[in-house]
């Protein structure tokens, strides 16, 4: 046997991909001579290709032994040592491979990728900038630059390396991955969309590449169209445990629980430290009314992932859900909240210049993920509507990233607008320094989109938390909550990380100009009492639909009618008939109501009688709402802010005779108005007048009230030494 020329006939197999002619032709050679160095290299080259990794490293090993410092053998066994995630090892042989051939530029690539394995992604970089050095203009070696850069969040780098990338191989699948991964990171969320579609389109039957698509339509709230993406990426693999919680994720928000629920639930069976699939479990069993499970889901996404505010801040909300969480647990969790994440940013805390005039025009900026079609802007619109701009700026920081009408209505009553959805923390934090803000006011609290970061730099000298979500942030950074007397009792204000200052009432409204008139009281025309709750069904537990049970069998032929978005899934419907039937409530007496347009969910008031407000967590603006249309709701006064909304806003109303002390009395309440039905018939036809006239809907004296506050709090700190 020639051994030169079946070595030879060797490798050409290997070139031309026919890796079995060439272990074929190794084998043979090594049966003669077992320890011939250059063999066991292409043959261990051959089992890499073959999948035979074990052999491989054994192949590689060998030679290296017979021709110590090697450096292609070093190298390839590297490769396969990082095929088989033995990271540490693979790296040790890059390092001796390079020692003795520095410009091995695959050596550096598997470097780098097993240092980013290890979580060393700055020595990774180092590694993948070296081998595109050598190879310039190659996409593998620049994609790994890029991956190195995402890895540590140097997003916009890793797009502009990305692009190169895509320019230079515009079908590559993973360059156009690698750059909306990069958009996605930056907030630029279009962008993003459309470099995942177009993975999608070189990658139809990757099933990362519908995942990342999904993700990204999540982002704009596509949720349909995330929906469907995602059904595609479980449908190609149904083990990848991020695609089953993200699509859980997406049907969450449109509102098909029972779905969502059971996404999760695989997801978490296939990975069950997936921290997002523990944060959109436990939205998903609030939703349910699953409140202790809810909360425990919350908890396990946050012992996953403790660095994630927003995954803390989804505890708290779910926390001020909960009927058996106290006022004082509450507000402890805000402050582990503020020890967490901003007590550590107090040291960079700076003095503020602002110019300490006390009688001065005063710069408000108000910062808000809410300057757009959303319930939380029917509060505090009206102040926007009434301020005084010859004593105050107004500034907007809109965290949505969104435009409709109500932004742009805003933008109108602004002073300056900024957009601050891209905005990192810090740089939020220093812009509104630089913008010279007076006094700061957080629109958000704990919900979706809030900012509280930035206000734990403190950018502001004044800093007021109101209106939007007001429950308290637990950041002593933030001097001001706004309430009013009935919403936080004087014996609980001292649980508040911000001293609680009082307003004529807790919020104003700003009815709809498209509100359809009252009409007649409907118990007249329909022959029986119809009570009604047009809350999100988050709020509505096992304990409120048991009282409102009671109420339903104290009042003959009465219904209830229940609208909510989330009624559009049949599973959610089948729950609440179920509920309601164990009570002894058959399926008759209910009404269930899905989404509908703005206008004609105010018309469905046509068809209730009385309100009834949920607890712990009461009605706000829905609430405002069904009163603006003639109806009176019925509330019971709790201990937490939540729970005394709808007090204070009835008590603010003119109507304290609608607010129960507990459950006995709710339930008294509401039957003893259900038997007089001329006085509710006197009462709807007279209640939308009498709102007009309380501050509750007469924006101008509150705003000067509110203006009167500002003052007060910039005069205080004008006086003080405080820097």
């Amino acid at each position: 046997m020639d051994i030169a020329q079946v070595y030879a006939t060797a490798v050409r197999h290997f070139q031309a991909d026919q890796f079995a002619e060439a272990e074929r032709c190794c084998r043979q050679i090594l049966d003669v001579i077992p320890d011939q160095p250059d063999t066991l290299h292409v043959l261990g080259l051959t089992a890499r290709r073959l999948g035979n990794k074990a052999l491989a490293v054994d192949c590689q090993s060998r030679a290296l032994v017979l021709r110590p410092g090697w450096a292609e053998a070093e190298a390839a066994l590297a490769a396969v040592l990082l095929e088989l995630g033995r990271n540490e090892e693979a790296v040790a042989a890059c390092d001796r491979a390079l020692a003795t051939q520095p410009g091995n530029a695959d050596a550096h690539g598997n470097r780098g990728a097993a240092l980013l394995r290890l979580n060393r992604a700055e020595e990774a970089f180092e590694s993948f900038s070296r081998a595109a050095e050598l190879r310039p203009d190659t996409p593998g070696a620049l994609g790994n630059v890029g991956a190195a850069l995402l890895f540590l969040s140097r997003n916009a780098e890793a797009a502009a390396v990305f692009r190169r990338v895509v320019t230079l191989a515009p079908r590559s699948g993973g360059a156009h991955d690698g750059l909306g991964q990069a958009f996605l990171q930056l907030g630029r969320y279009d962008d993003a969309v459309a470099s995942f579609r177009k993975t999608v389109e070189l990658m139809p039957e990757e099933a990362e590449a519908h995942l990342h698509l999904g993700q990204a339509l999540l982002a704009i709230d596509d949720n349909q169209a995330a929906s469907e993406t995602l059904q595609r990426a479980v449908s190609l693999k149904p083990a990848l445990a991020e695609a089953q919680g993200r699509l859980g994720e997406a049907l969450r928000r449109l509102g098909f629980n029972e779905g969502a629920f059971n996404r999760f639930r695989r997801a978490l069976d296939l990975d069950p430290n997936l921290a997002d699939a523990h944060l959109g479990l436990g939205k998903t069993l609030l939703g349910q009314g699953r409140f202790a499970e809810a909360v425990a889901s919350l908890r396990r996404a946050l012992d996953l992932r403790p660095d994630s505010p927003q995954s803390h801040s989804s505890l708290i909300f779910a926390m001020d859900l909960d009927p058996s969480a106290t006022l004082a647990e509450q507000q402890a969790e805000r402050r582990a909240w503020h020890e967490r994440f901003g007590r550590p940013l107090a040291a960079g805390i700076l003095p503020h210049r602002n110019d300490r005039n006390p009688d001065r025009r005063l710069r408000i900026g108000y910062v808000s993920a809410d300057f757009r079609v959303h319930s939380a802007a029917n509060i505090f619109r009206s102040i926007f509507r009434h301020h005084d701009h010859e004593q105050v700026e107004v500034w907007c920081y809109s965290n949505s990233g969104k435009t409709d009408d109500t932004t742009r209505e805003f933008q109108s009553l602004a002073t300056r607008w900024r957009d601050i959805a891209r905005m990192d923390d810090v740089t939020l934090a220093e812009t509104i320094r630089a913008d010279g803000i007076d006094i700061l006011v957080d629109l958000s609290s704990h919900t979706a989109g809030h900012r509280l970061l930035a206000f734990a730099r403190k950018p502001a000298p004044v800093q007021v938390t109101a209106w939007g979500y007001a429950t308290g942030t637990g950041l002593p950074t933030i001097d001001a909550f706004f309430a009013d007397p009935v919403y936080v009792a004087p014996e609980d204000r001292p649980l508040f990380a911000e001293t609680v200052v009082d307003l004529p009432c807790l919020l104003t409204y700003q009815p709809v100009p498209y509100a359809p008139p009252v009409g007649p009281l409907p118990a007249l025309n329909q022959g029986h009492v119809t009570f009604g709750c047009f809350n999100r069904l988050v709020k509505v537990s096992d304990k409120v639909m048991a009282l409102w049970a009671r109420i339903l069998a104290a009042v003959p032929g009465a219904r209830l009618v229940l609208k909510d978005s989330q009624l559009r899934d049949s599973a959610t419907r089948r729950r609440i008939l179920n509920a309601f039937a164990a009570l002894g409530i058959g399926e008759e007496r209910l009404i269930l109501l899905g989404h509908s347009p703005h206008a004609e969910h105010l018309a469905a008031y046509g068809q209730v009688d009385i309100g009834l407000d949920p607890f712990p967590q009461n009605g706000g603006v829905s609430s405002l709402e069904a009163m603006w249309m003639g109806v009176p709701v019925v509330t019971l006064l709790g201990t937490t802010p939540p729970s005394r909304a709808g007090g204070a806003i009835t008590v603010a109303a003119g109507l304290p005779e609608f607010v129960a002390a507990d459950a006995d009395a709710y339930v008294d309440t509401a039957v003893r108005h259900a038997t007089d039905l001329a006085g509710l018939a006197a009462l709807r036809s007279n209640l939308r007048q009498r709102l007009a006239t309380t501050p509750v809907c007469d924006g101008a004296p509150y705003t000067r009230a509110v203006e009167a506050v500002y003052r007060d709090l910039w005069r205080a700190w004008c006086a003080s030494d405080t820097g």
